[in-house]
């Protein structure tokens, strides 16, 4: 952009070359003839600092400041005859004085005009880029967005989508670069603070800057709430980091803050109560825990039911009924739990091993031994020994002894000392008395 600096610096020349020139017309150094050549020479050299000026910046069109700078230059030599013709010297010189304040008007006038061409021009690049951002097309926005700058750099805008993009692109120090830019630019803008603030915690972050991530994303969120944004996308996200950032920390109580803060703002987002419901757990506060874990499996939609966060929901449900020895209940949540594809997620085996020990606190051997041996299939060493071990305890339970030395050998295959490795407290014998039962006529 030609800005004001710009200007003050070509008509301070300006003036100063015309007071030269009349000092030396009051000294008689100069003859009517020479001011004539002096206006000549002294306005090709501003129209010059003029093309320097403007086509360094912006490099716009060279008509349109053609069109300026020789109106400025004919204007002044007219002027300047008509003065020296019909005044004498004093008026010479008091005529170009208020004629220089003349041209400074006019040029003032001339640089909005082309300005205001110059901002026109910055926000067609400015709309293209966008467009292509929502397009996904991120290196042909980022051309635009260049170009927008070179057209009008002020725009704090364009940074900020700069910015943006190279998030995009994992280019986070760039982003960083860009957003920062943003801020300086933004002056009065506050309310536009709390987004980049966010973004700048983004690029933190995503740099392992979790730290620095926190920082930004605190002064986010304060700018959010100073200027009534807390109901936007962004001061979502933000409240989610920080609270996240908190959770890996280890610092649940103030996660537990932030996500209470969202939930009130933004309520029944299955994901927030759900891990509402994590942080209590991990507190061990069990009841707070399950009643945010059962109210993000009541607001769970069937996209919601394709996440993996849904199927921990469901797992972590089943656990707190286990503790609390409401076995029947945690048995309907890993039965549904067991009906979704666990197998993506490494947690098939385990839902039914954990699902057959629930049949063996509710006396319902059959269907434990059923579930127990499904989970011998598992390419897991711990899962499949895990196994082995409900299928002995049942067989011995249902006086089985065959059926529980059967499994038994099949688990020394695996690994040897198979009976040091449990406890057996489920039949109230000790090591010695199960390998005594087990090893009769095994050896």
């Amino acid at each position: 952009m030609f800005s004001q600096k710009n200007l003050f610096i070509i008509m301070t020349g300006y003036l100063t070359s015309w007071l030269v020139m009349m000092f030396l017309l009051w000294k008689g150094v100069v003859s009517s003839f020479s001011i004539y050549i002096s206006c000549f020479f002294i306005l090709s050299v501003i129209s010059y600092t003029f093309y320097f000026y403007i086509l360094k910046v912006t490099r716009i069109n060279t008509f349109l400041y053609d069109i300026v700078c020789n109106v400025f230059a004919i204007l002044t030599i007219i002027s300047t005859k008509y003065i020296s013709d019909f005044f004498n010297l004093q008026s010479i010189i008091i005529g170009n004085l208020i004629f220089v304040l003349a041209v400074c008007v006019f040029v003032w006038k001339a640089i909005s005009l082309v300005n205001k061409r110059l901002k026109k021009q910055s926000q067609k690049y400015y709309e293209k880029g966008i467009q292509n951002f929502d397009e996904k097309k991120y290196n042909l926005a980022l051309k635009y967005l260049n170009k927008a700058v070179k057209y009008y750099p002020k725009n704090y805008k364009l940074y900020y989508w700069r910015g943006v993009i190279y998030l995009e692109l994992d280019i986070f120090e760039k982003a960083i670069k860009e957003f920062n830019k943003t801020l300086l630019l933004l002056e009065n803008e506050s309310s536009i603070y709390g987004f980049v603030y966010c973004r700048i915690g983004e690029a933190y972050d995503e740099l392992g800057k979790s730290d620095k991530g926190l920082e930004y994303y605190l002064k986010a969120y304060k700018y959010f709430k100073e200027n009534d944004n807390i109901d936007t996308d962004d001061c979502k996200v933000t409240l989610w980091e920080i609270a996240r950032i908190y959770e890996n920390e280890g610092q649940l109580e103030k996660s537990i803050k932030y996500l209470e803060e969202r939930n009130r703002l933004h309520p029944n987002e299955t994901k927030v109560l759900h891990s509402l419901g994590y942080d209590y757990d991990q507190l061990k506060m069990e009841d707070k825990a399950l009643r945010y874990y059962l109210k993000a499996y009541d607001c769970a939609n069937e996209e919601d039911k394709k996440e993996e966060f849904h199927l921990a929901n469901l797992w972590n449900i089943a656990k707190i009924y286990d503790i609390k020895s409401e076995y029947n209940k945690a048995i309907s949540y890993l039965e549904e739990l067991l009906e979704l594809d666990l197998e993506n997620y490494g947690r098939y085996y385990k839902g039914l091993i954990f699902l057959g020990i629930m049949y063996f606190e509710v006396n319902d051997l059959e269907k434990a031994k059923e579930t127990f041996m499904k989970g011998i299939g598992s390419d897991k060493v711990e899962e499949r020994l895990d196994s082995y071990y409900w299928l002995i305890i049942v067989n011995i339970k249902q006086d089985n002894i065959e059926g529980a030395k059967e499994f038994y050998r099949k688990a020394i295959e695996i690994k040897s000392d198979f009976i040091e490795i449990y406890g057996w407290e489920e039949i109230d014998l000790n090591k010695e008395e199960v390998e005594q039962i087990l090893t009769q006529k095994v050896k």
